[in-house]
Parts: structure tokens; sequence; C-alpha cells
């Protein structure tokens, strides 16, 4: 068997991973055509996470004995004694990652509260697993695949991609121990101040013909100064070169796409009149509206 196509070793990868270290010590991937196979009985100081891609067997853990087959998941602690065999006639493939966890403070004065109560949750959980058998009700084993892939030909942003695959390798083992259980949290909303650019860039993406200083503050509940820094500071421009850009951009895509007149395009987009449209268009394009349609349309 070609050994480098299939176990990784020593690897050097450490997964910051909800207020927890995942310390990641070997990996090795199923065989395409395997071929009879008996771990004899053993332990390790740190975790397996096991999963059949085909084939069966039987898994001892202590005085119990587990069914295998294509889809068996399961996940051997610390200390646990634990022995495999693969079946004679329908030998089994398997994936397995070993690694170890260290557990972090999750009480940050930074961290959000719900990133607390999901680092609490996790860590809750990782804590009381010791061994666990069940079937993959997720995506494991696809996710398993994926790392043999990144393994054999490493690409550009390896270690990122690695860990955030193994992350969600992690994610999705738990959802199977826990049968796909509803978290008892909300999902995070935002607060106005943390969308307010986000409802700046909609006011003028869709209210420019007519949107002024103090519609604007009173919609995101501040005053017209604080308004005009934030813009100053998103956009590094005033509020009115902020209004006449997104106006000037519309006018261009109704140039370009419509038949419209200059002094309809002009009333379309707010301005007062056709001449003050025009100055404006042709300073920040440096061409007139009817040249700037002529050029477009040919092309």
């Amino acid at each position: 068997m070609d050994y480098d196509k299939y176990y990784f070793h020593n690897v050097d990868i450490s997964i910051p991973f909800y207020g927890m270290t995942m310390i990641i010590n070997y990996i090795f991937f199923a065989q395409e055509n395997p071929n009879f196979w008996h771990t004899p009985t053993h332990c390790h100081a740190g975790y397996e996470l096991h999963y059949i891609s085909q084939g069966r067997g039987v898994l001892k853990a202590g005085d119990e004995r587990y069914v295998l087959c294509s889809g068996s998941l399961f996940l051997i602690g610390p200390g646990i004694y634990h022995e495999i065999i693969s079946d004679e006639k329908d030998a089994m493939a398997q994936h397995c990652i070993s690694f170890d966890i260290e557990f972090n403070s999750i009480h940050n004065k930074k961290a959000k509260e719900f990133l607390i109560l999901e680092y609490e949750k996790l860590q809750e959980l990782w804590r009381k697993l010791e061994f666990y058998y069940g079937v993959d009700q997720t995506n494991c084993g696809q996710h398993f695949a994926v790392l043999h892939k990144e393994f054999i030909t490493p690409r550009i942003g390896f270690y990122t991609f690695v860990g955030n695959t193994i992350s969600n390798l992690f994610i999705e083992f738990i959802r199977s121990c826990t049968n796909n259980k509803e978290a008892q949290y909300q999902i995070p909303r935002k607060t106005s101040d943390d969308i307010r650019k986000v409802l700046i860039d909609e006011a003028f993406n869709e209210n420019y013909v007519s949107l002024t200083k103090k519609q604007l503050a009173e919609l995101l509940h501040i005053s017209i100064r604080q308004l005009e820094r934030n813009i100053n500071q998103y956009y590094s421009m005033s509020f009115n070169e902020k209004l006449t850009c997104s106006r000037i951009e519309q006018a261009k895509a109704m140039l370009v796409s419509t038949g419209l007149t200059v002094e309809k395009i002009a009333e379309d987009t707010g301005f007062p009149n056709s001449g003050s449209f025009t100055t404006a268009f042709k300073r920040l394009t440096n061409a007139t509206p009817g040249n700037y349609r002529k050029t477009f349309r040919s092309n």
C-alpha cells in the first residue's frame, strides 16, 4: 500500500475551535481497495474520530461489541481500550483523525453574548464525550473526502482550508451526536449601530432622487453632524458629493439602457434641471451625457 497517499502523521495543525484548541496528531484516509485488517486492543491519550466509508466489521470497546458498516461514525476518547476487526469478505475502509483538545477560557470581555453561549455549549459537549457510536447523520464522510483530496494535492491556502474543513467536520460530528438538535439560542442580530453603513448604502442606492440629510439622520437615529462624520468616514466625501455620485451612476445606466431624453433622465435622478445635471455629469465622467451615450451604446 502507498502509505503516502493515505496516512499523514506528525502534522503540525492546531485549530482554534469555540474556545478550545484542537491539536491534530495524524490523519489517515480510506483506501480505495481495502484488504482485511485487524487493529489489536489498544488505547490512546487523545481522541480518535472514525468514519467507515465502505465494507463491514466490528468495533470492540470495553466489554461491548458494535457492528460497523458504511456510514458508521464513532469517537474513541482518552483511555478507552478498543479493537477494530474488518470483515474478511467485505473489508472495511475508514477515515480517521487523531487529535488532542485544550480547553481555554471563554470569559472574554470582548466576546458577544451569543458567542459565549455557543462556546459554553460546545465545551460542555466535548468535555462529556468519551465514547460515541452511531451513524453519520450529517456530512462527516464528505468532509473527510475533501480533506483527503487537499492532503494529496495541497494548494494555495492549504492550512486555512484544512483548518476550516476540520472545524466543519467537528461541528457536523457534534450535530450527529445530538441528532441534529436545534440550538436553544437566537440567531444573532446586528444593532442599528452595527448596520449603519448598510443602511446608508441602501439609502443612496434606492432613494437617491429625493434623499436629504434630515431624512437619513432620522432613519439612523443620529444627528446630522454625526451623519456627516459617518459618510466622510465610509466614502471620503460629503453627503452632497455622495448623493451626486449616486445620481450620476444611475444616470449612466439610463443613458446606455434606455432611450429617455437627457432632460427626463435629469428629472428622474433628482437633478433640478438638465443644466445642473450636465455640469455634474461632465465633472465626474469627463464627458457630456450625449457623448457618453454614444460611446457606450456603440460598445
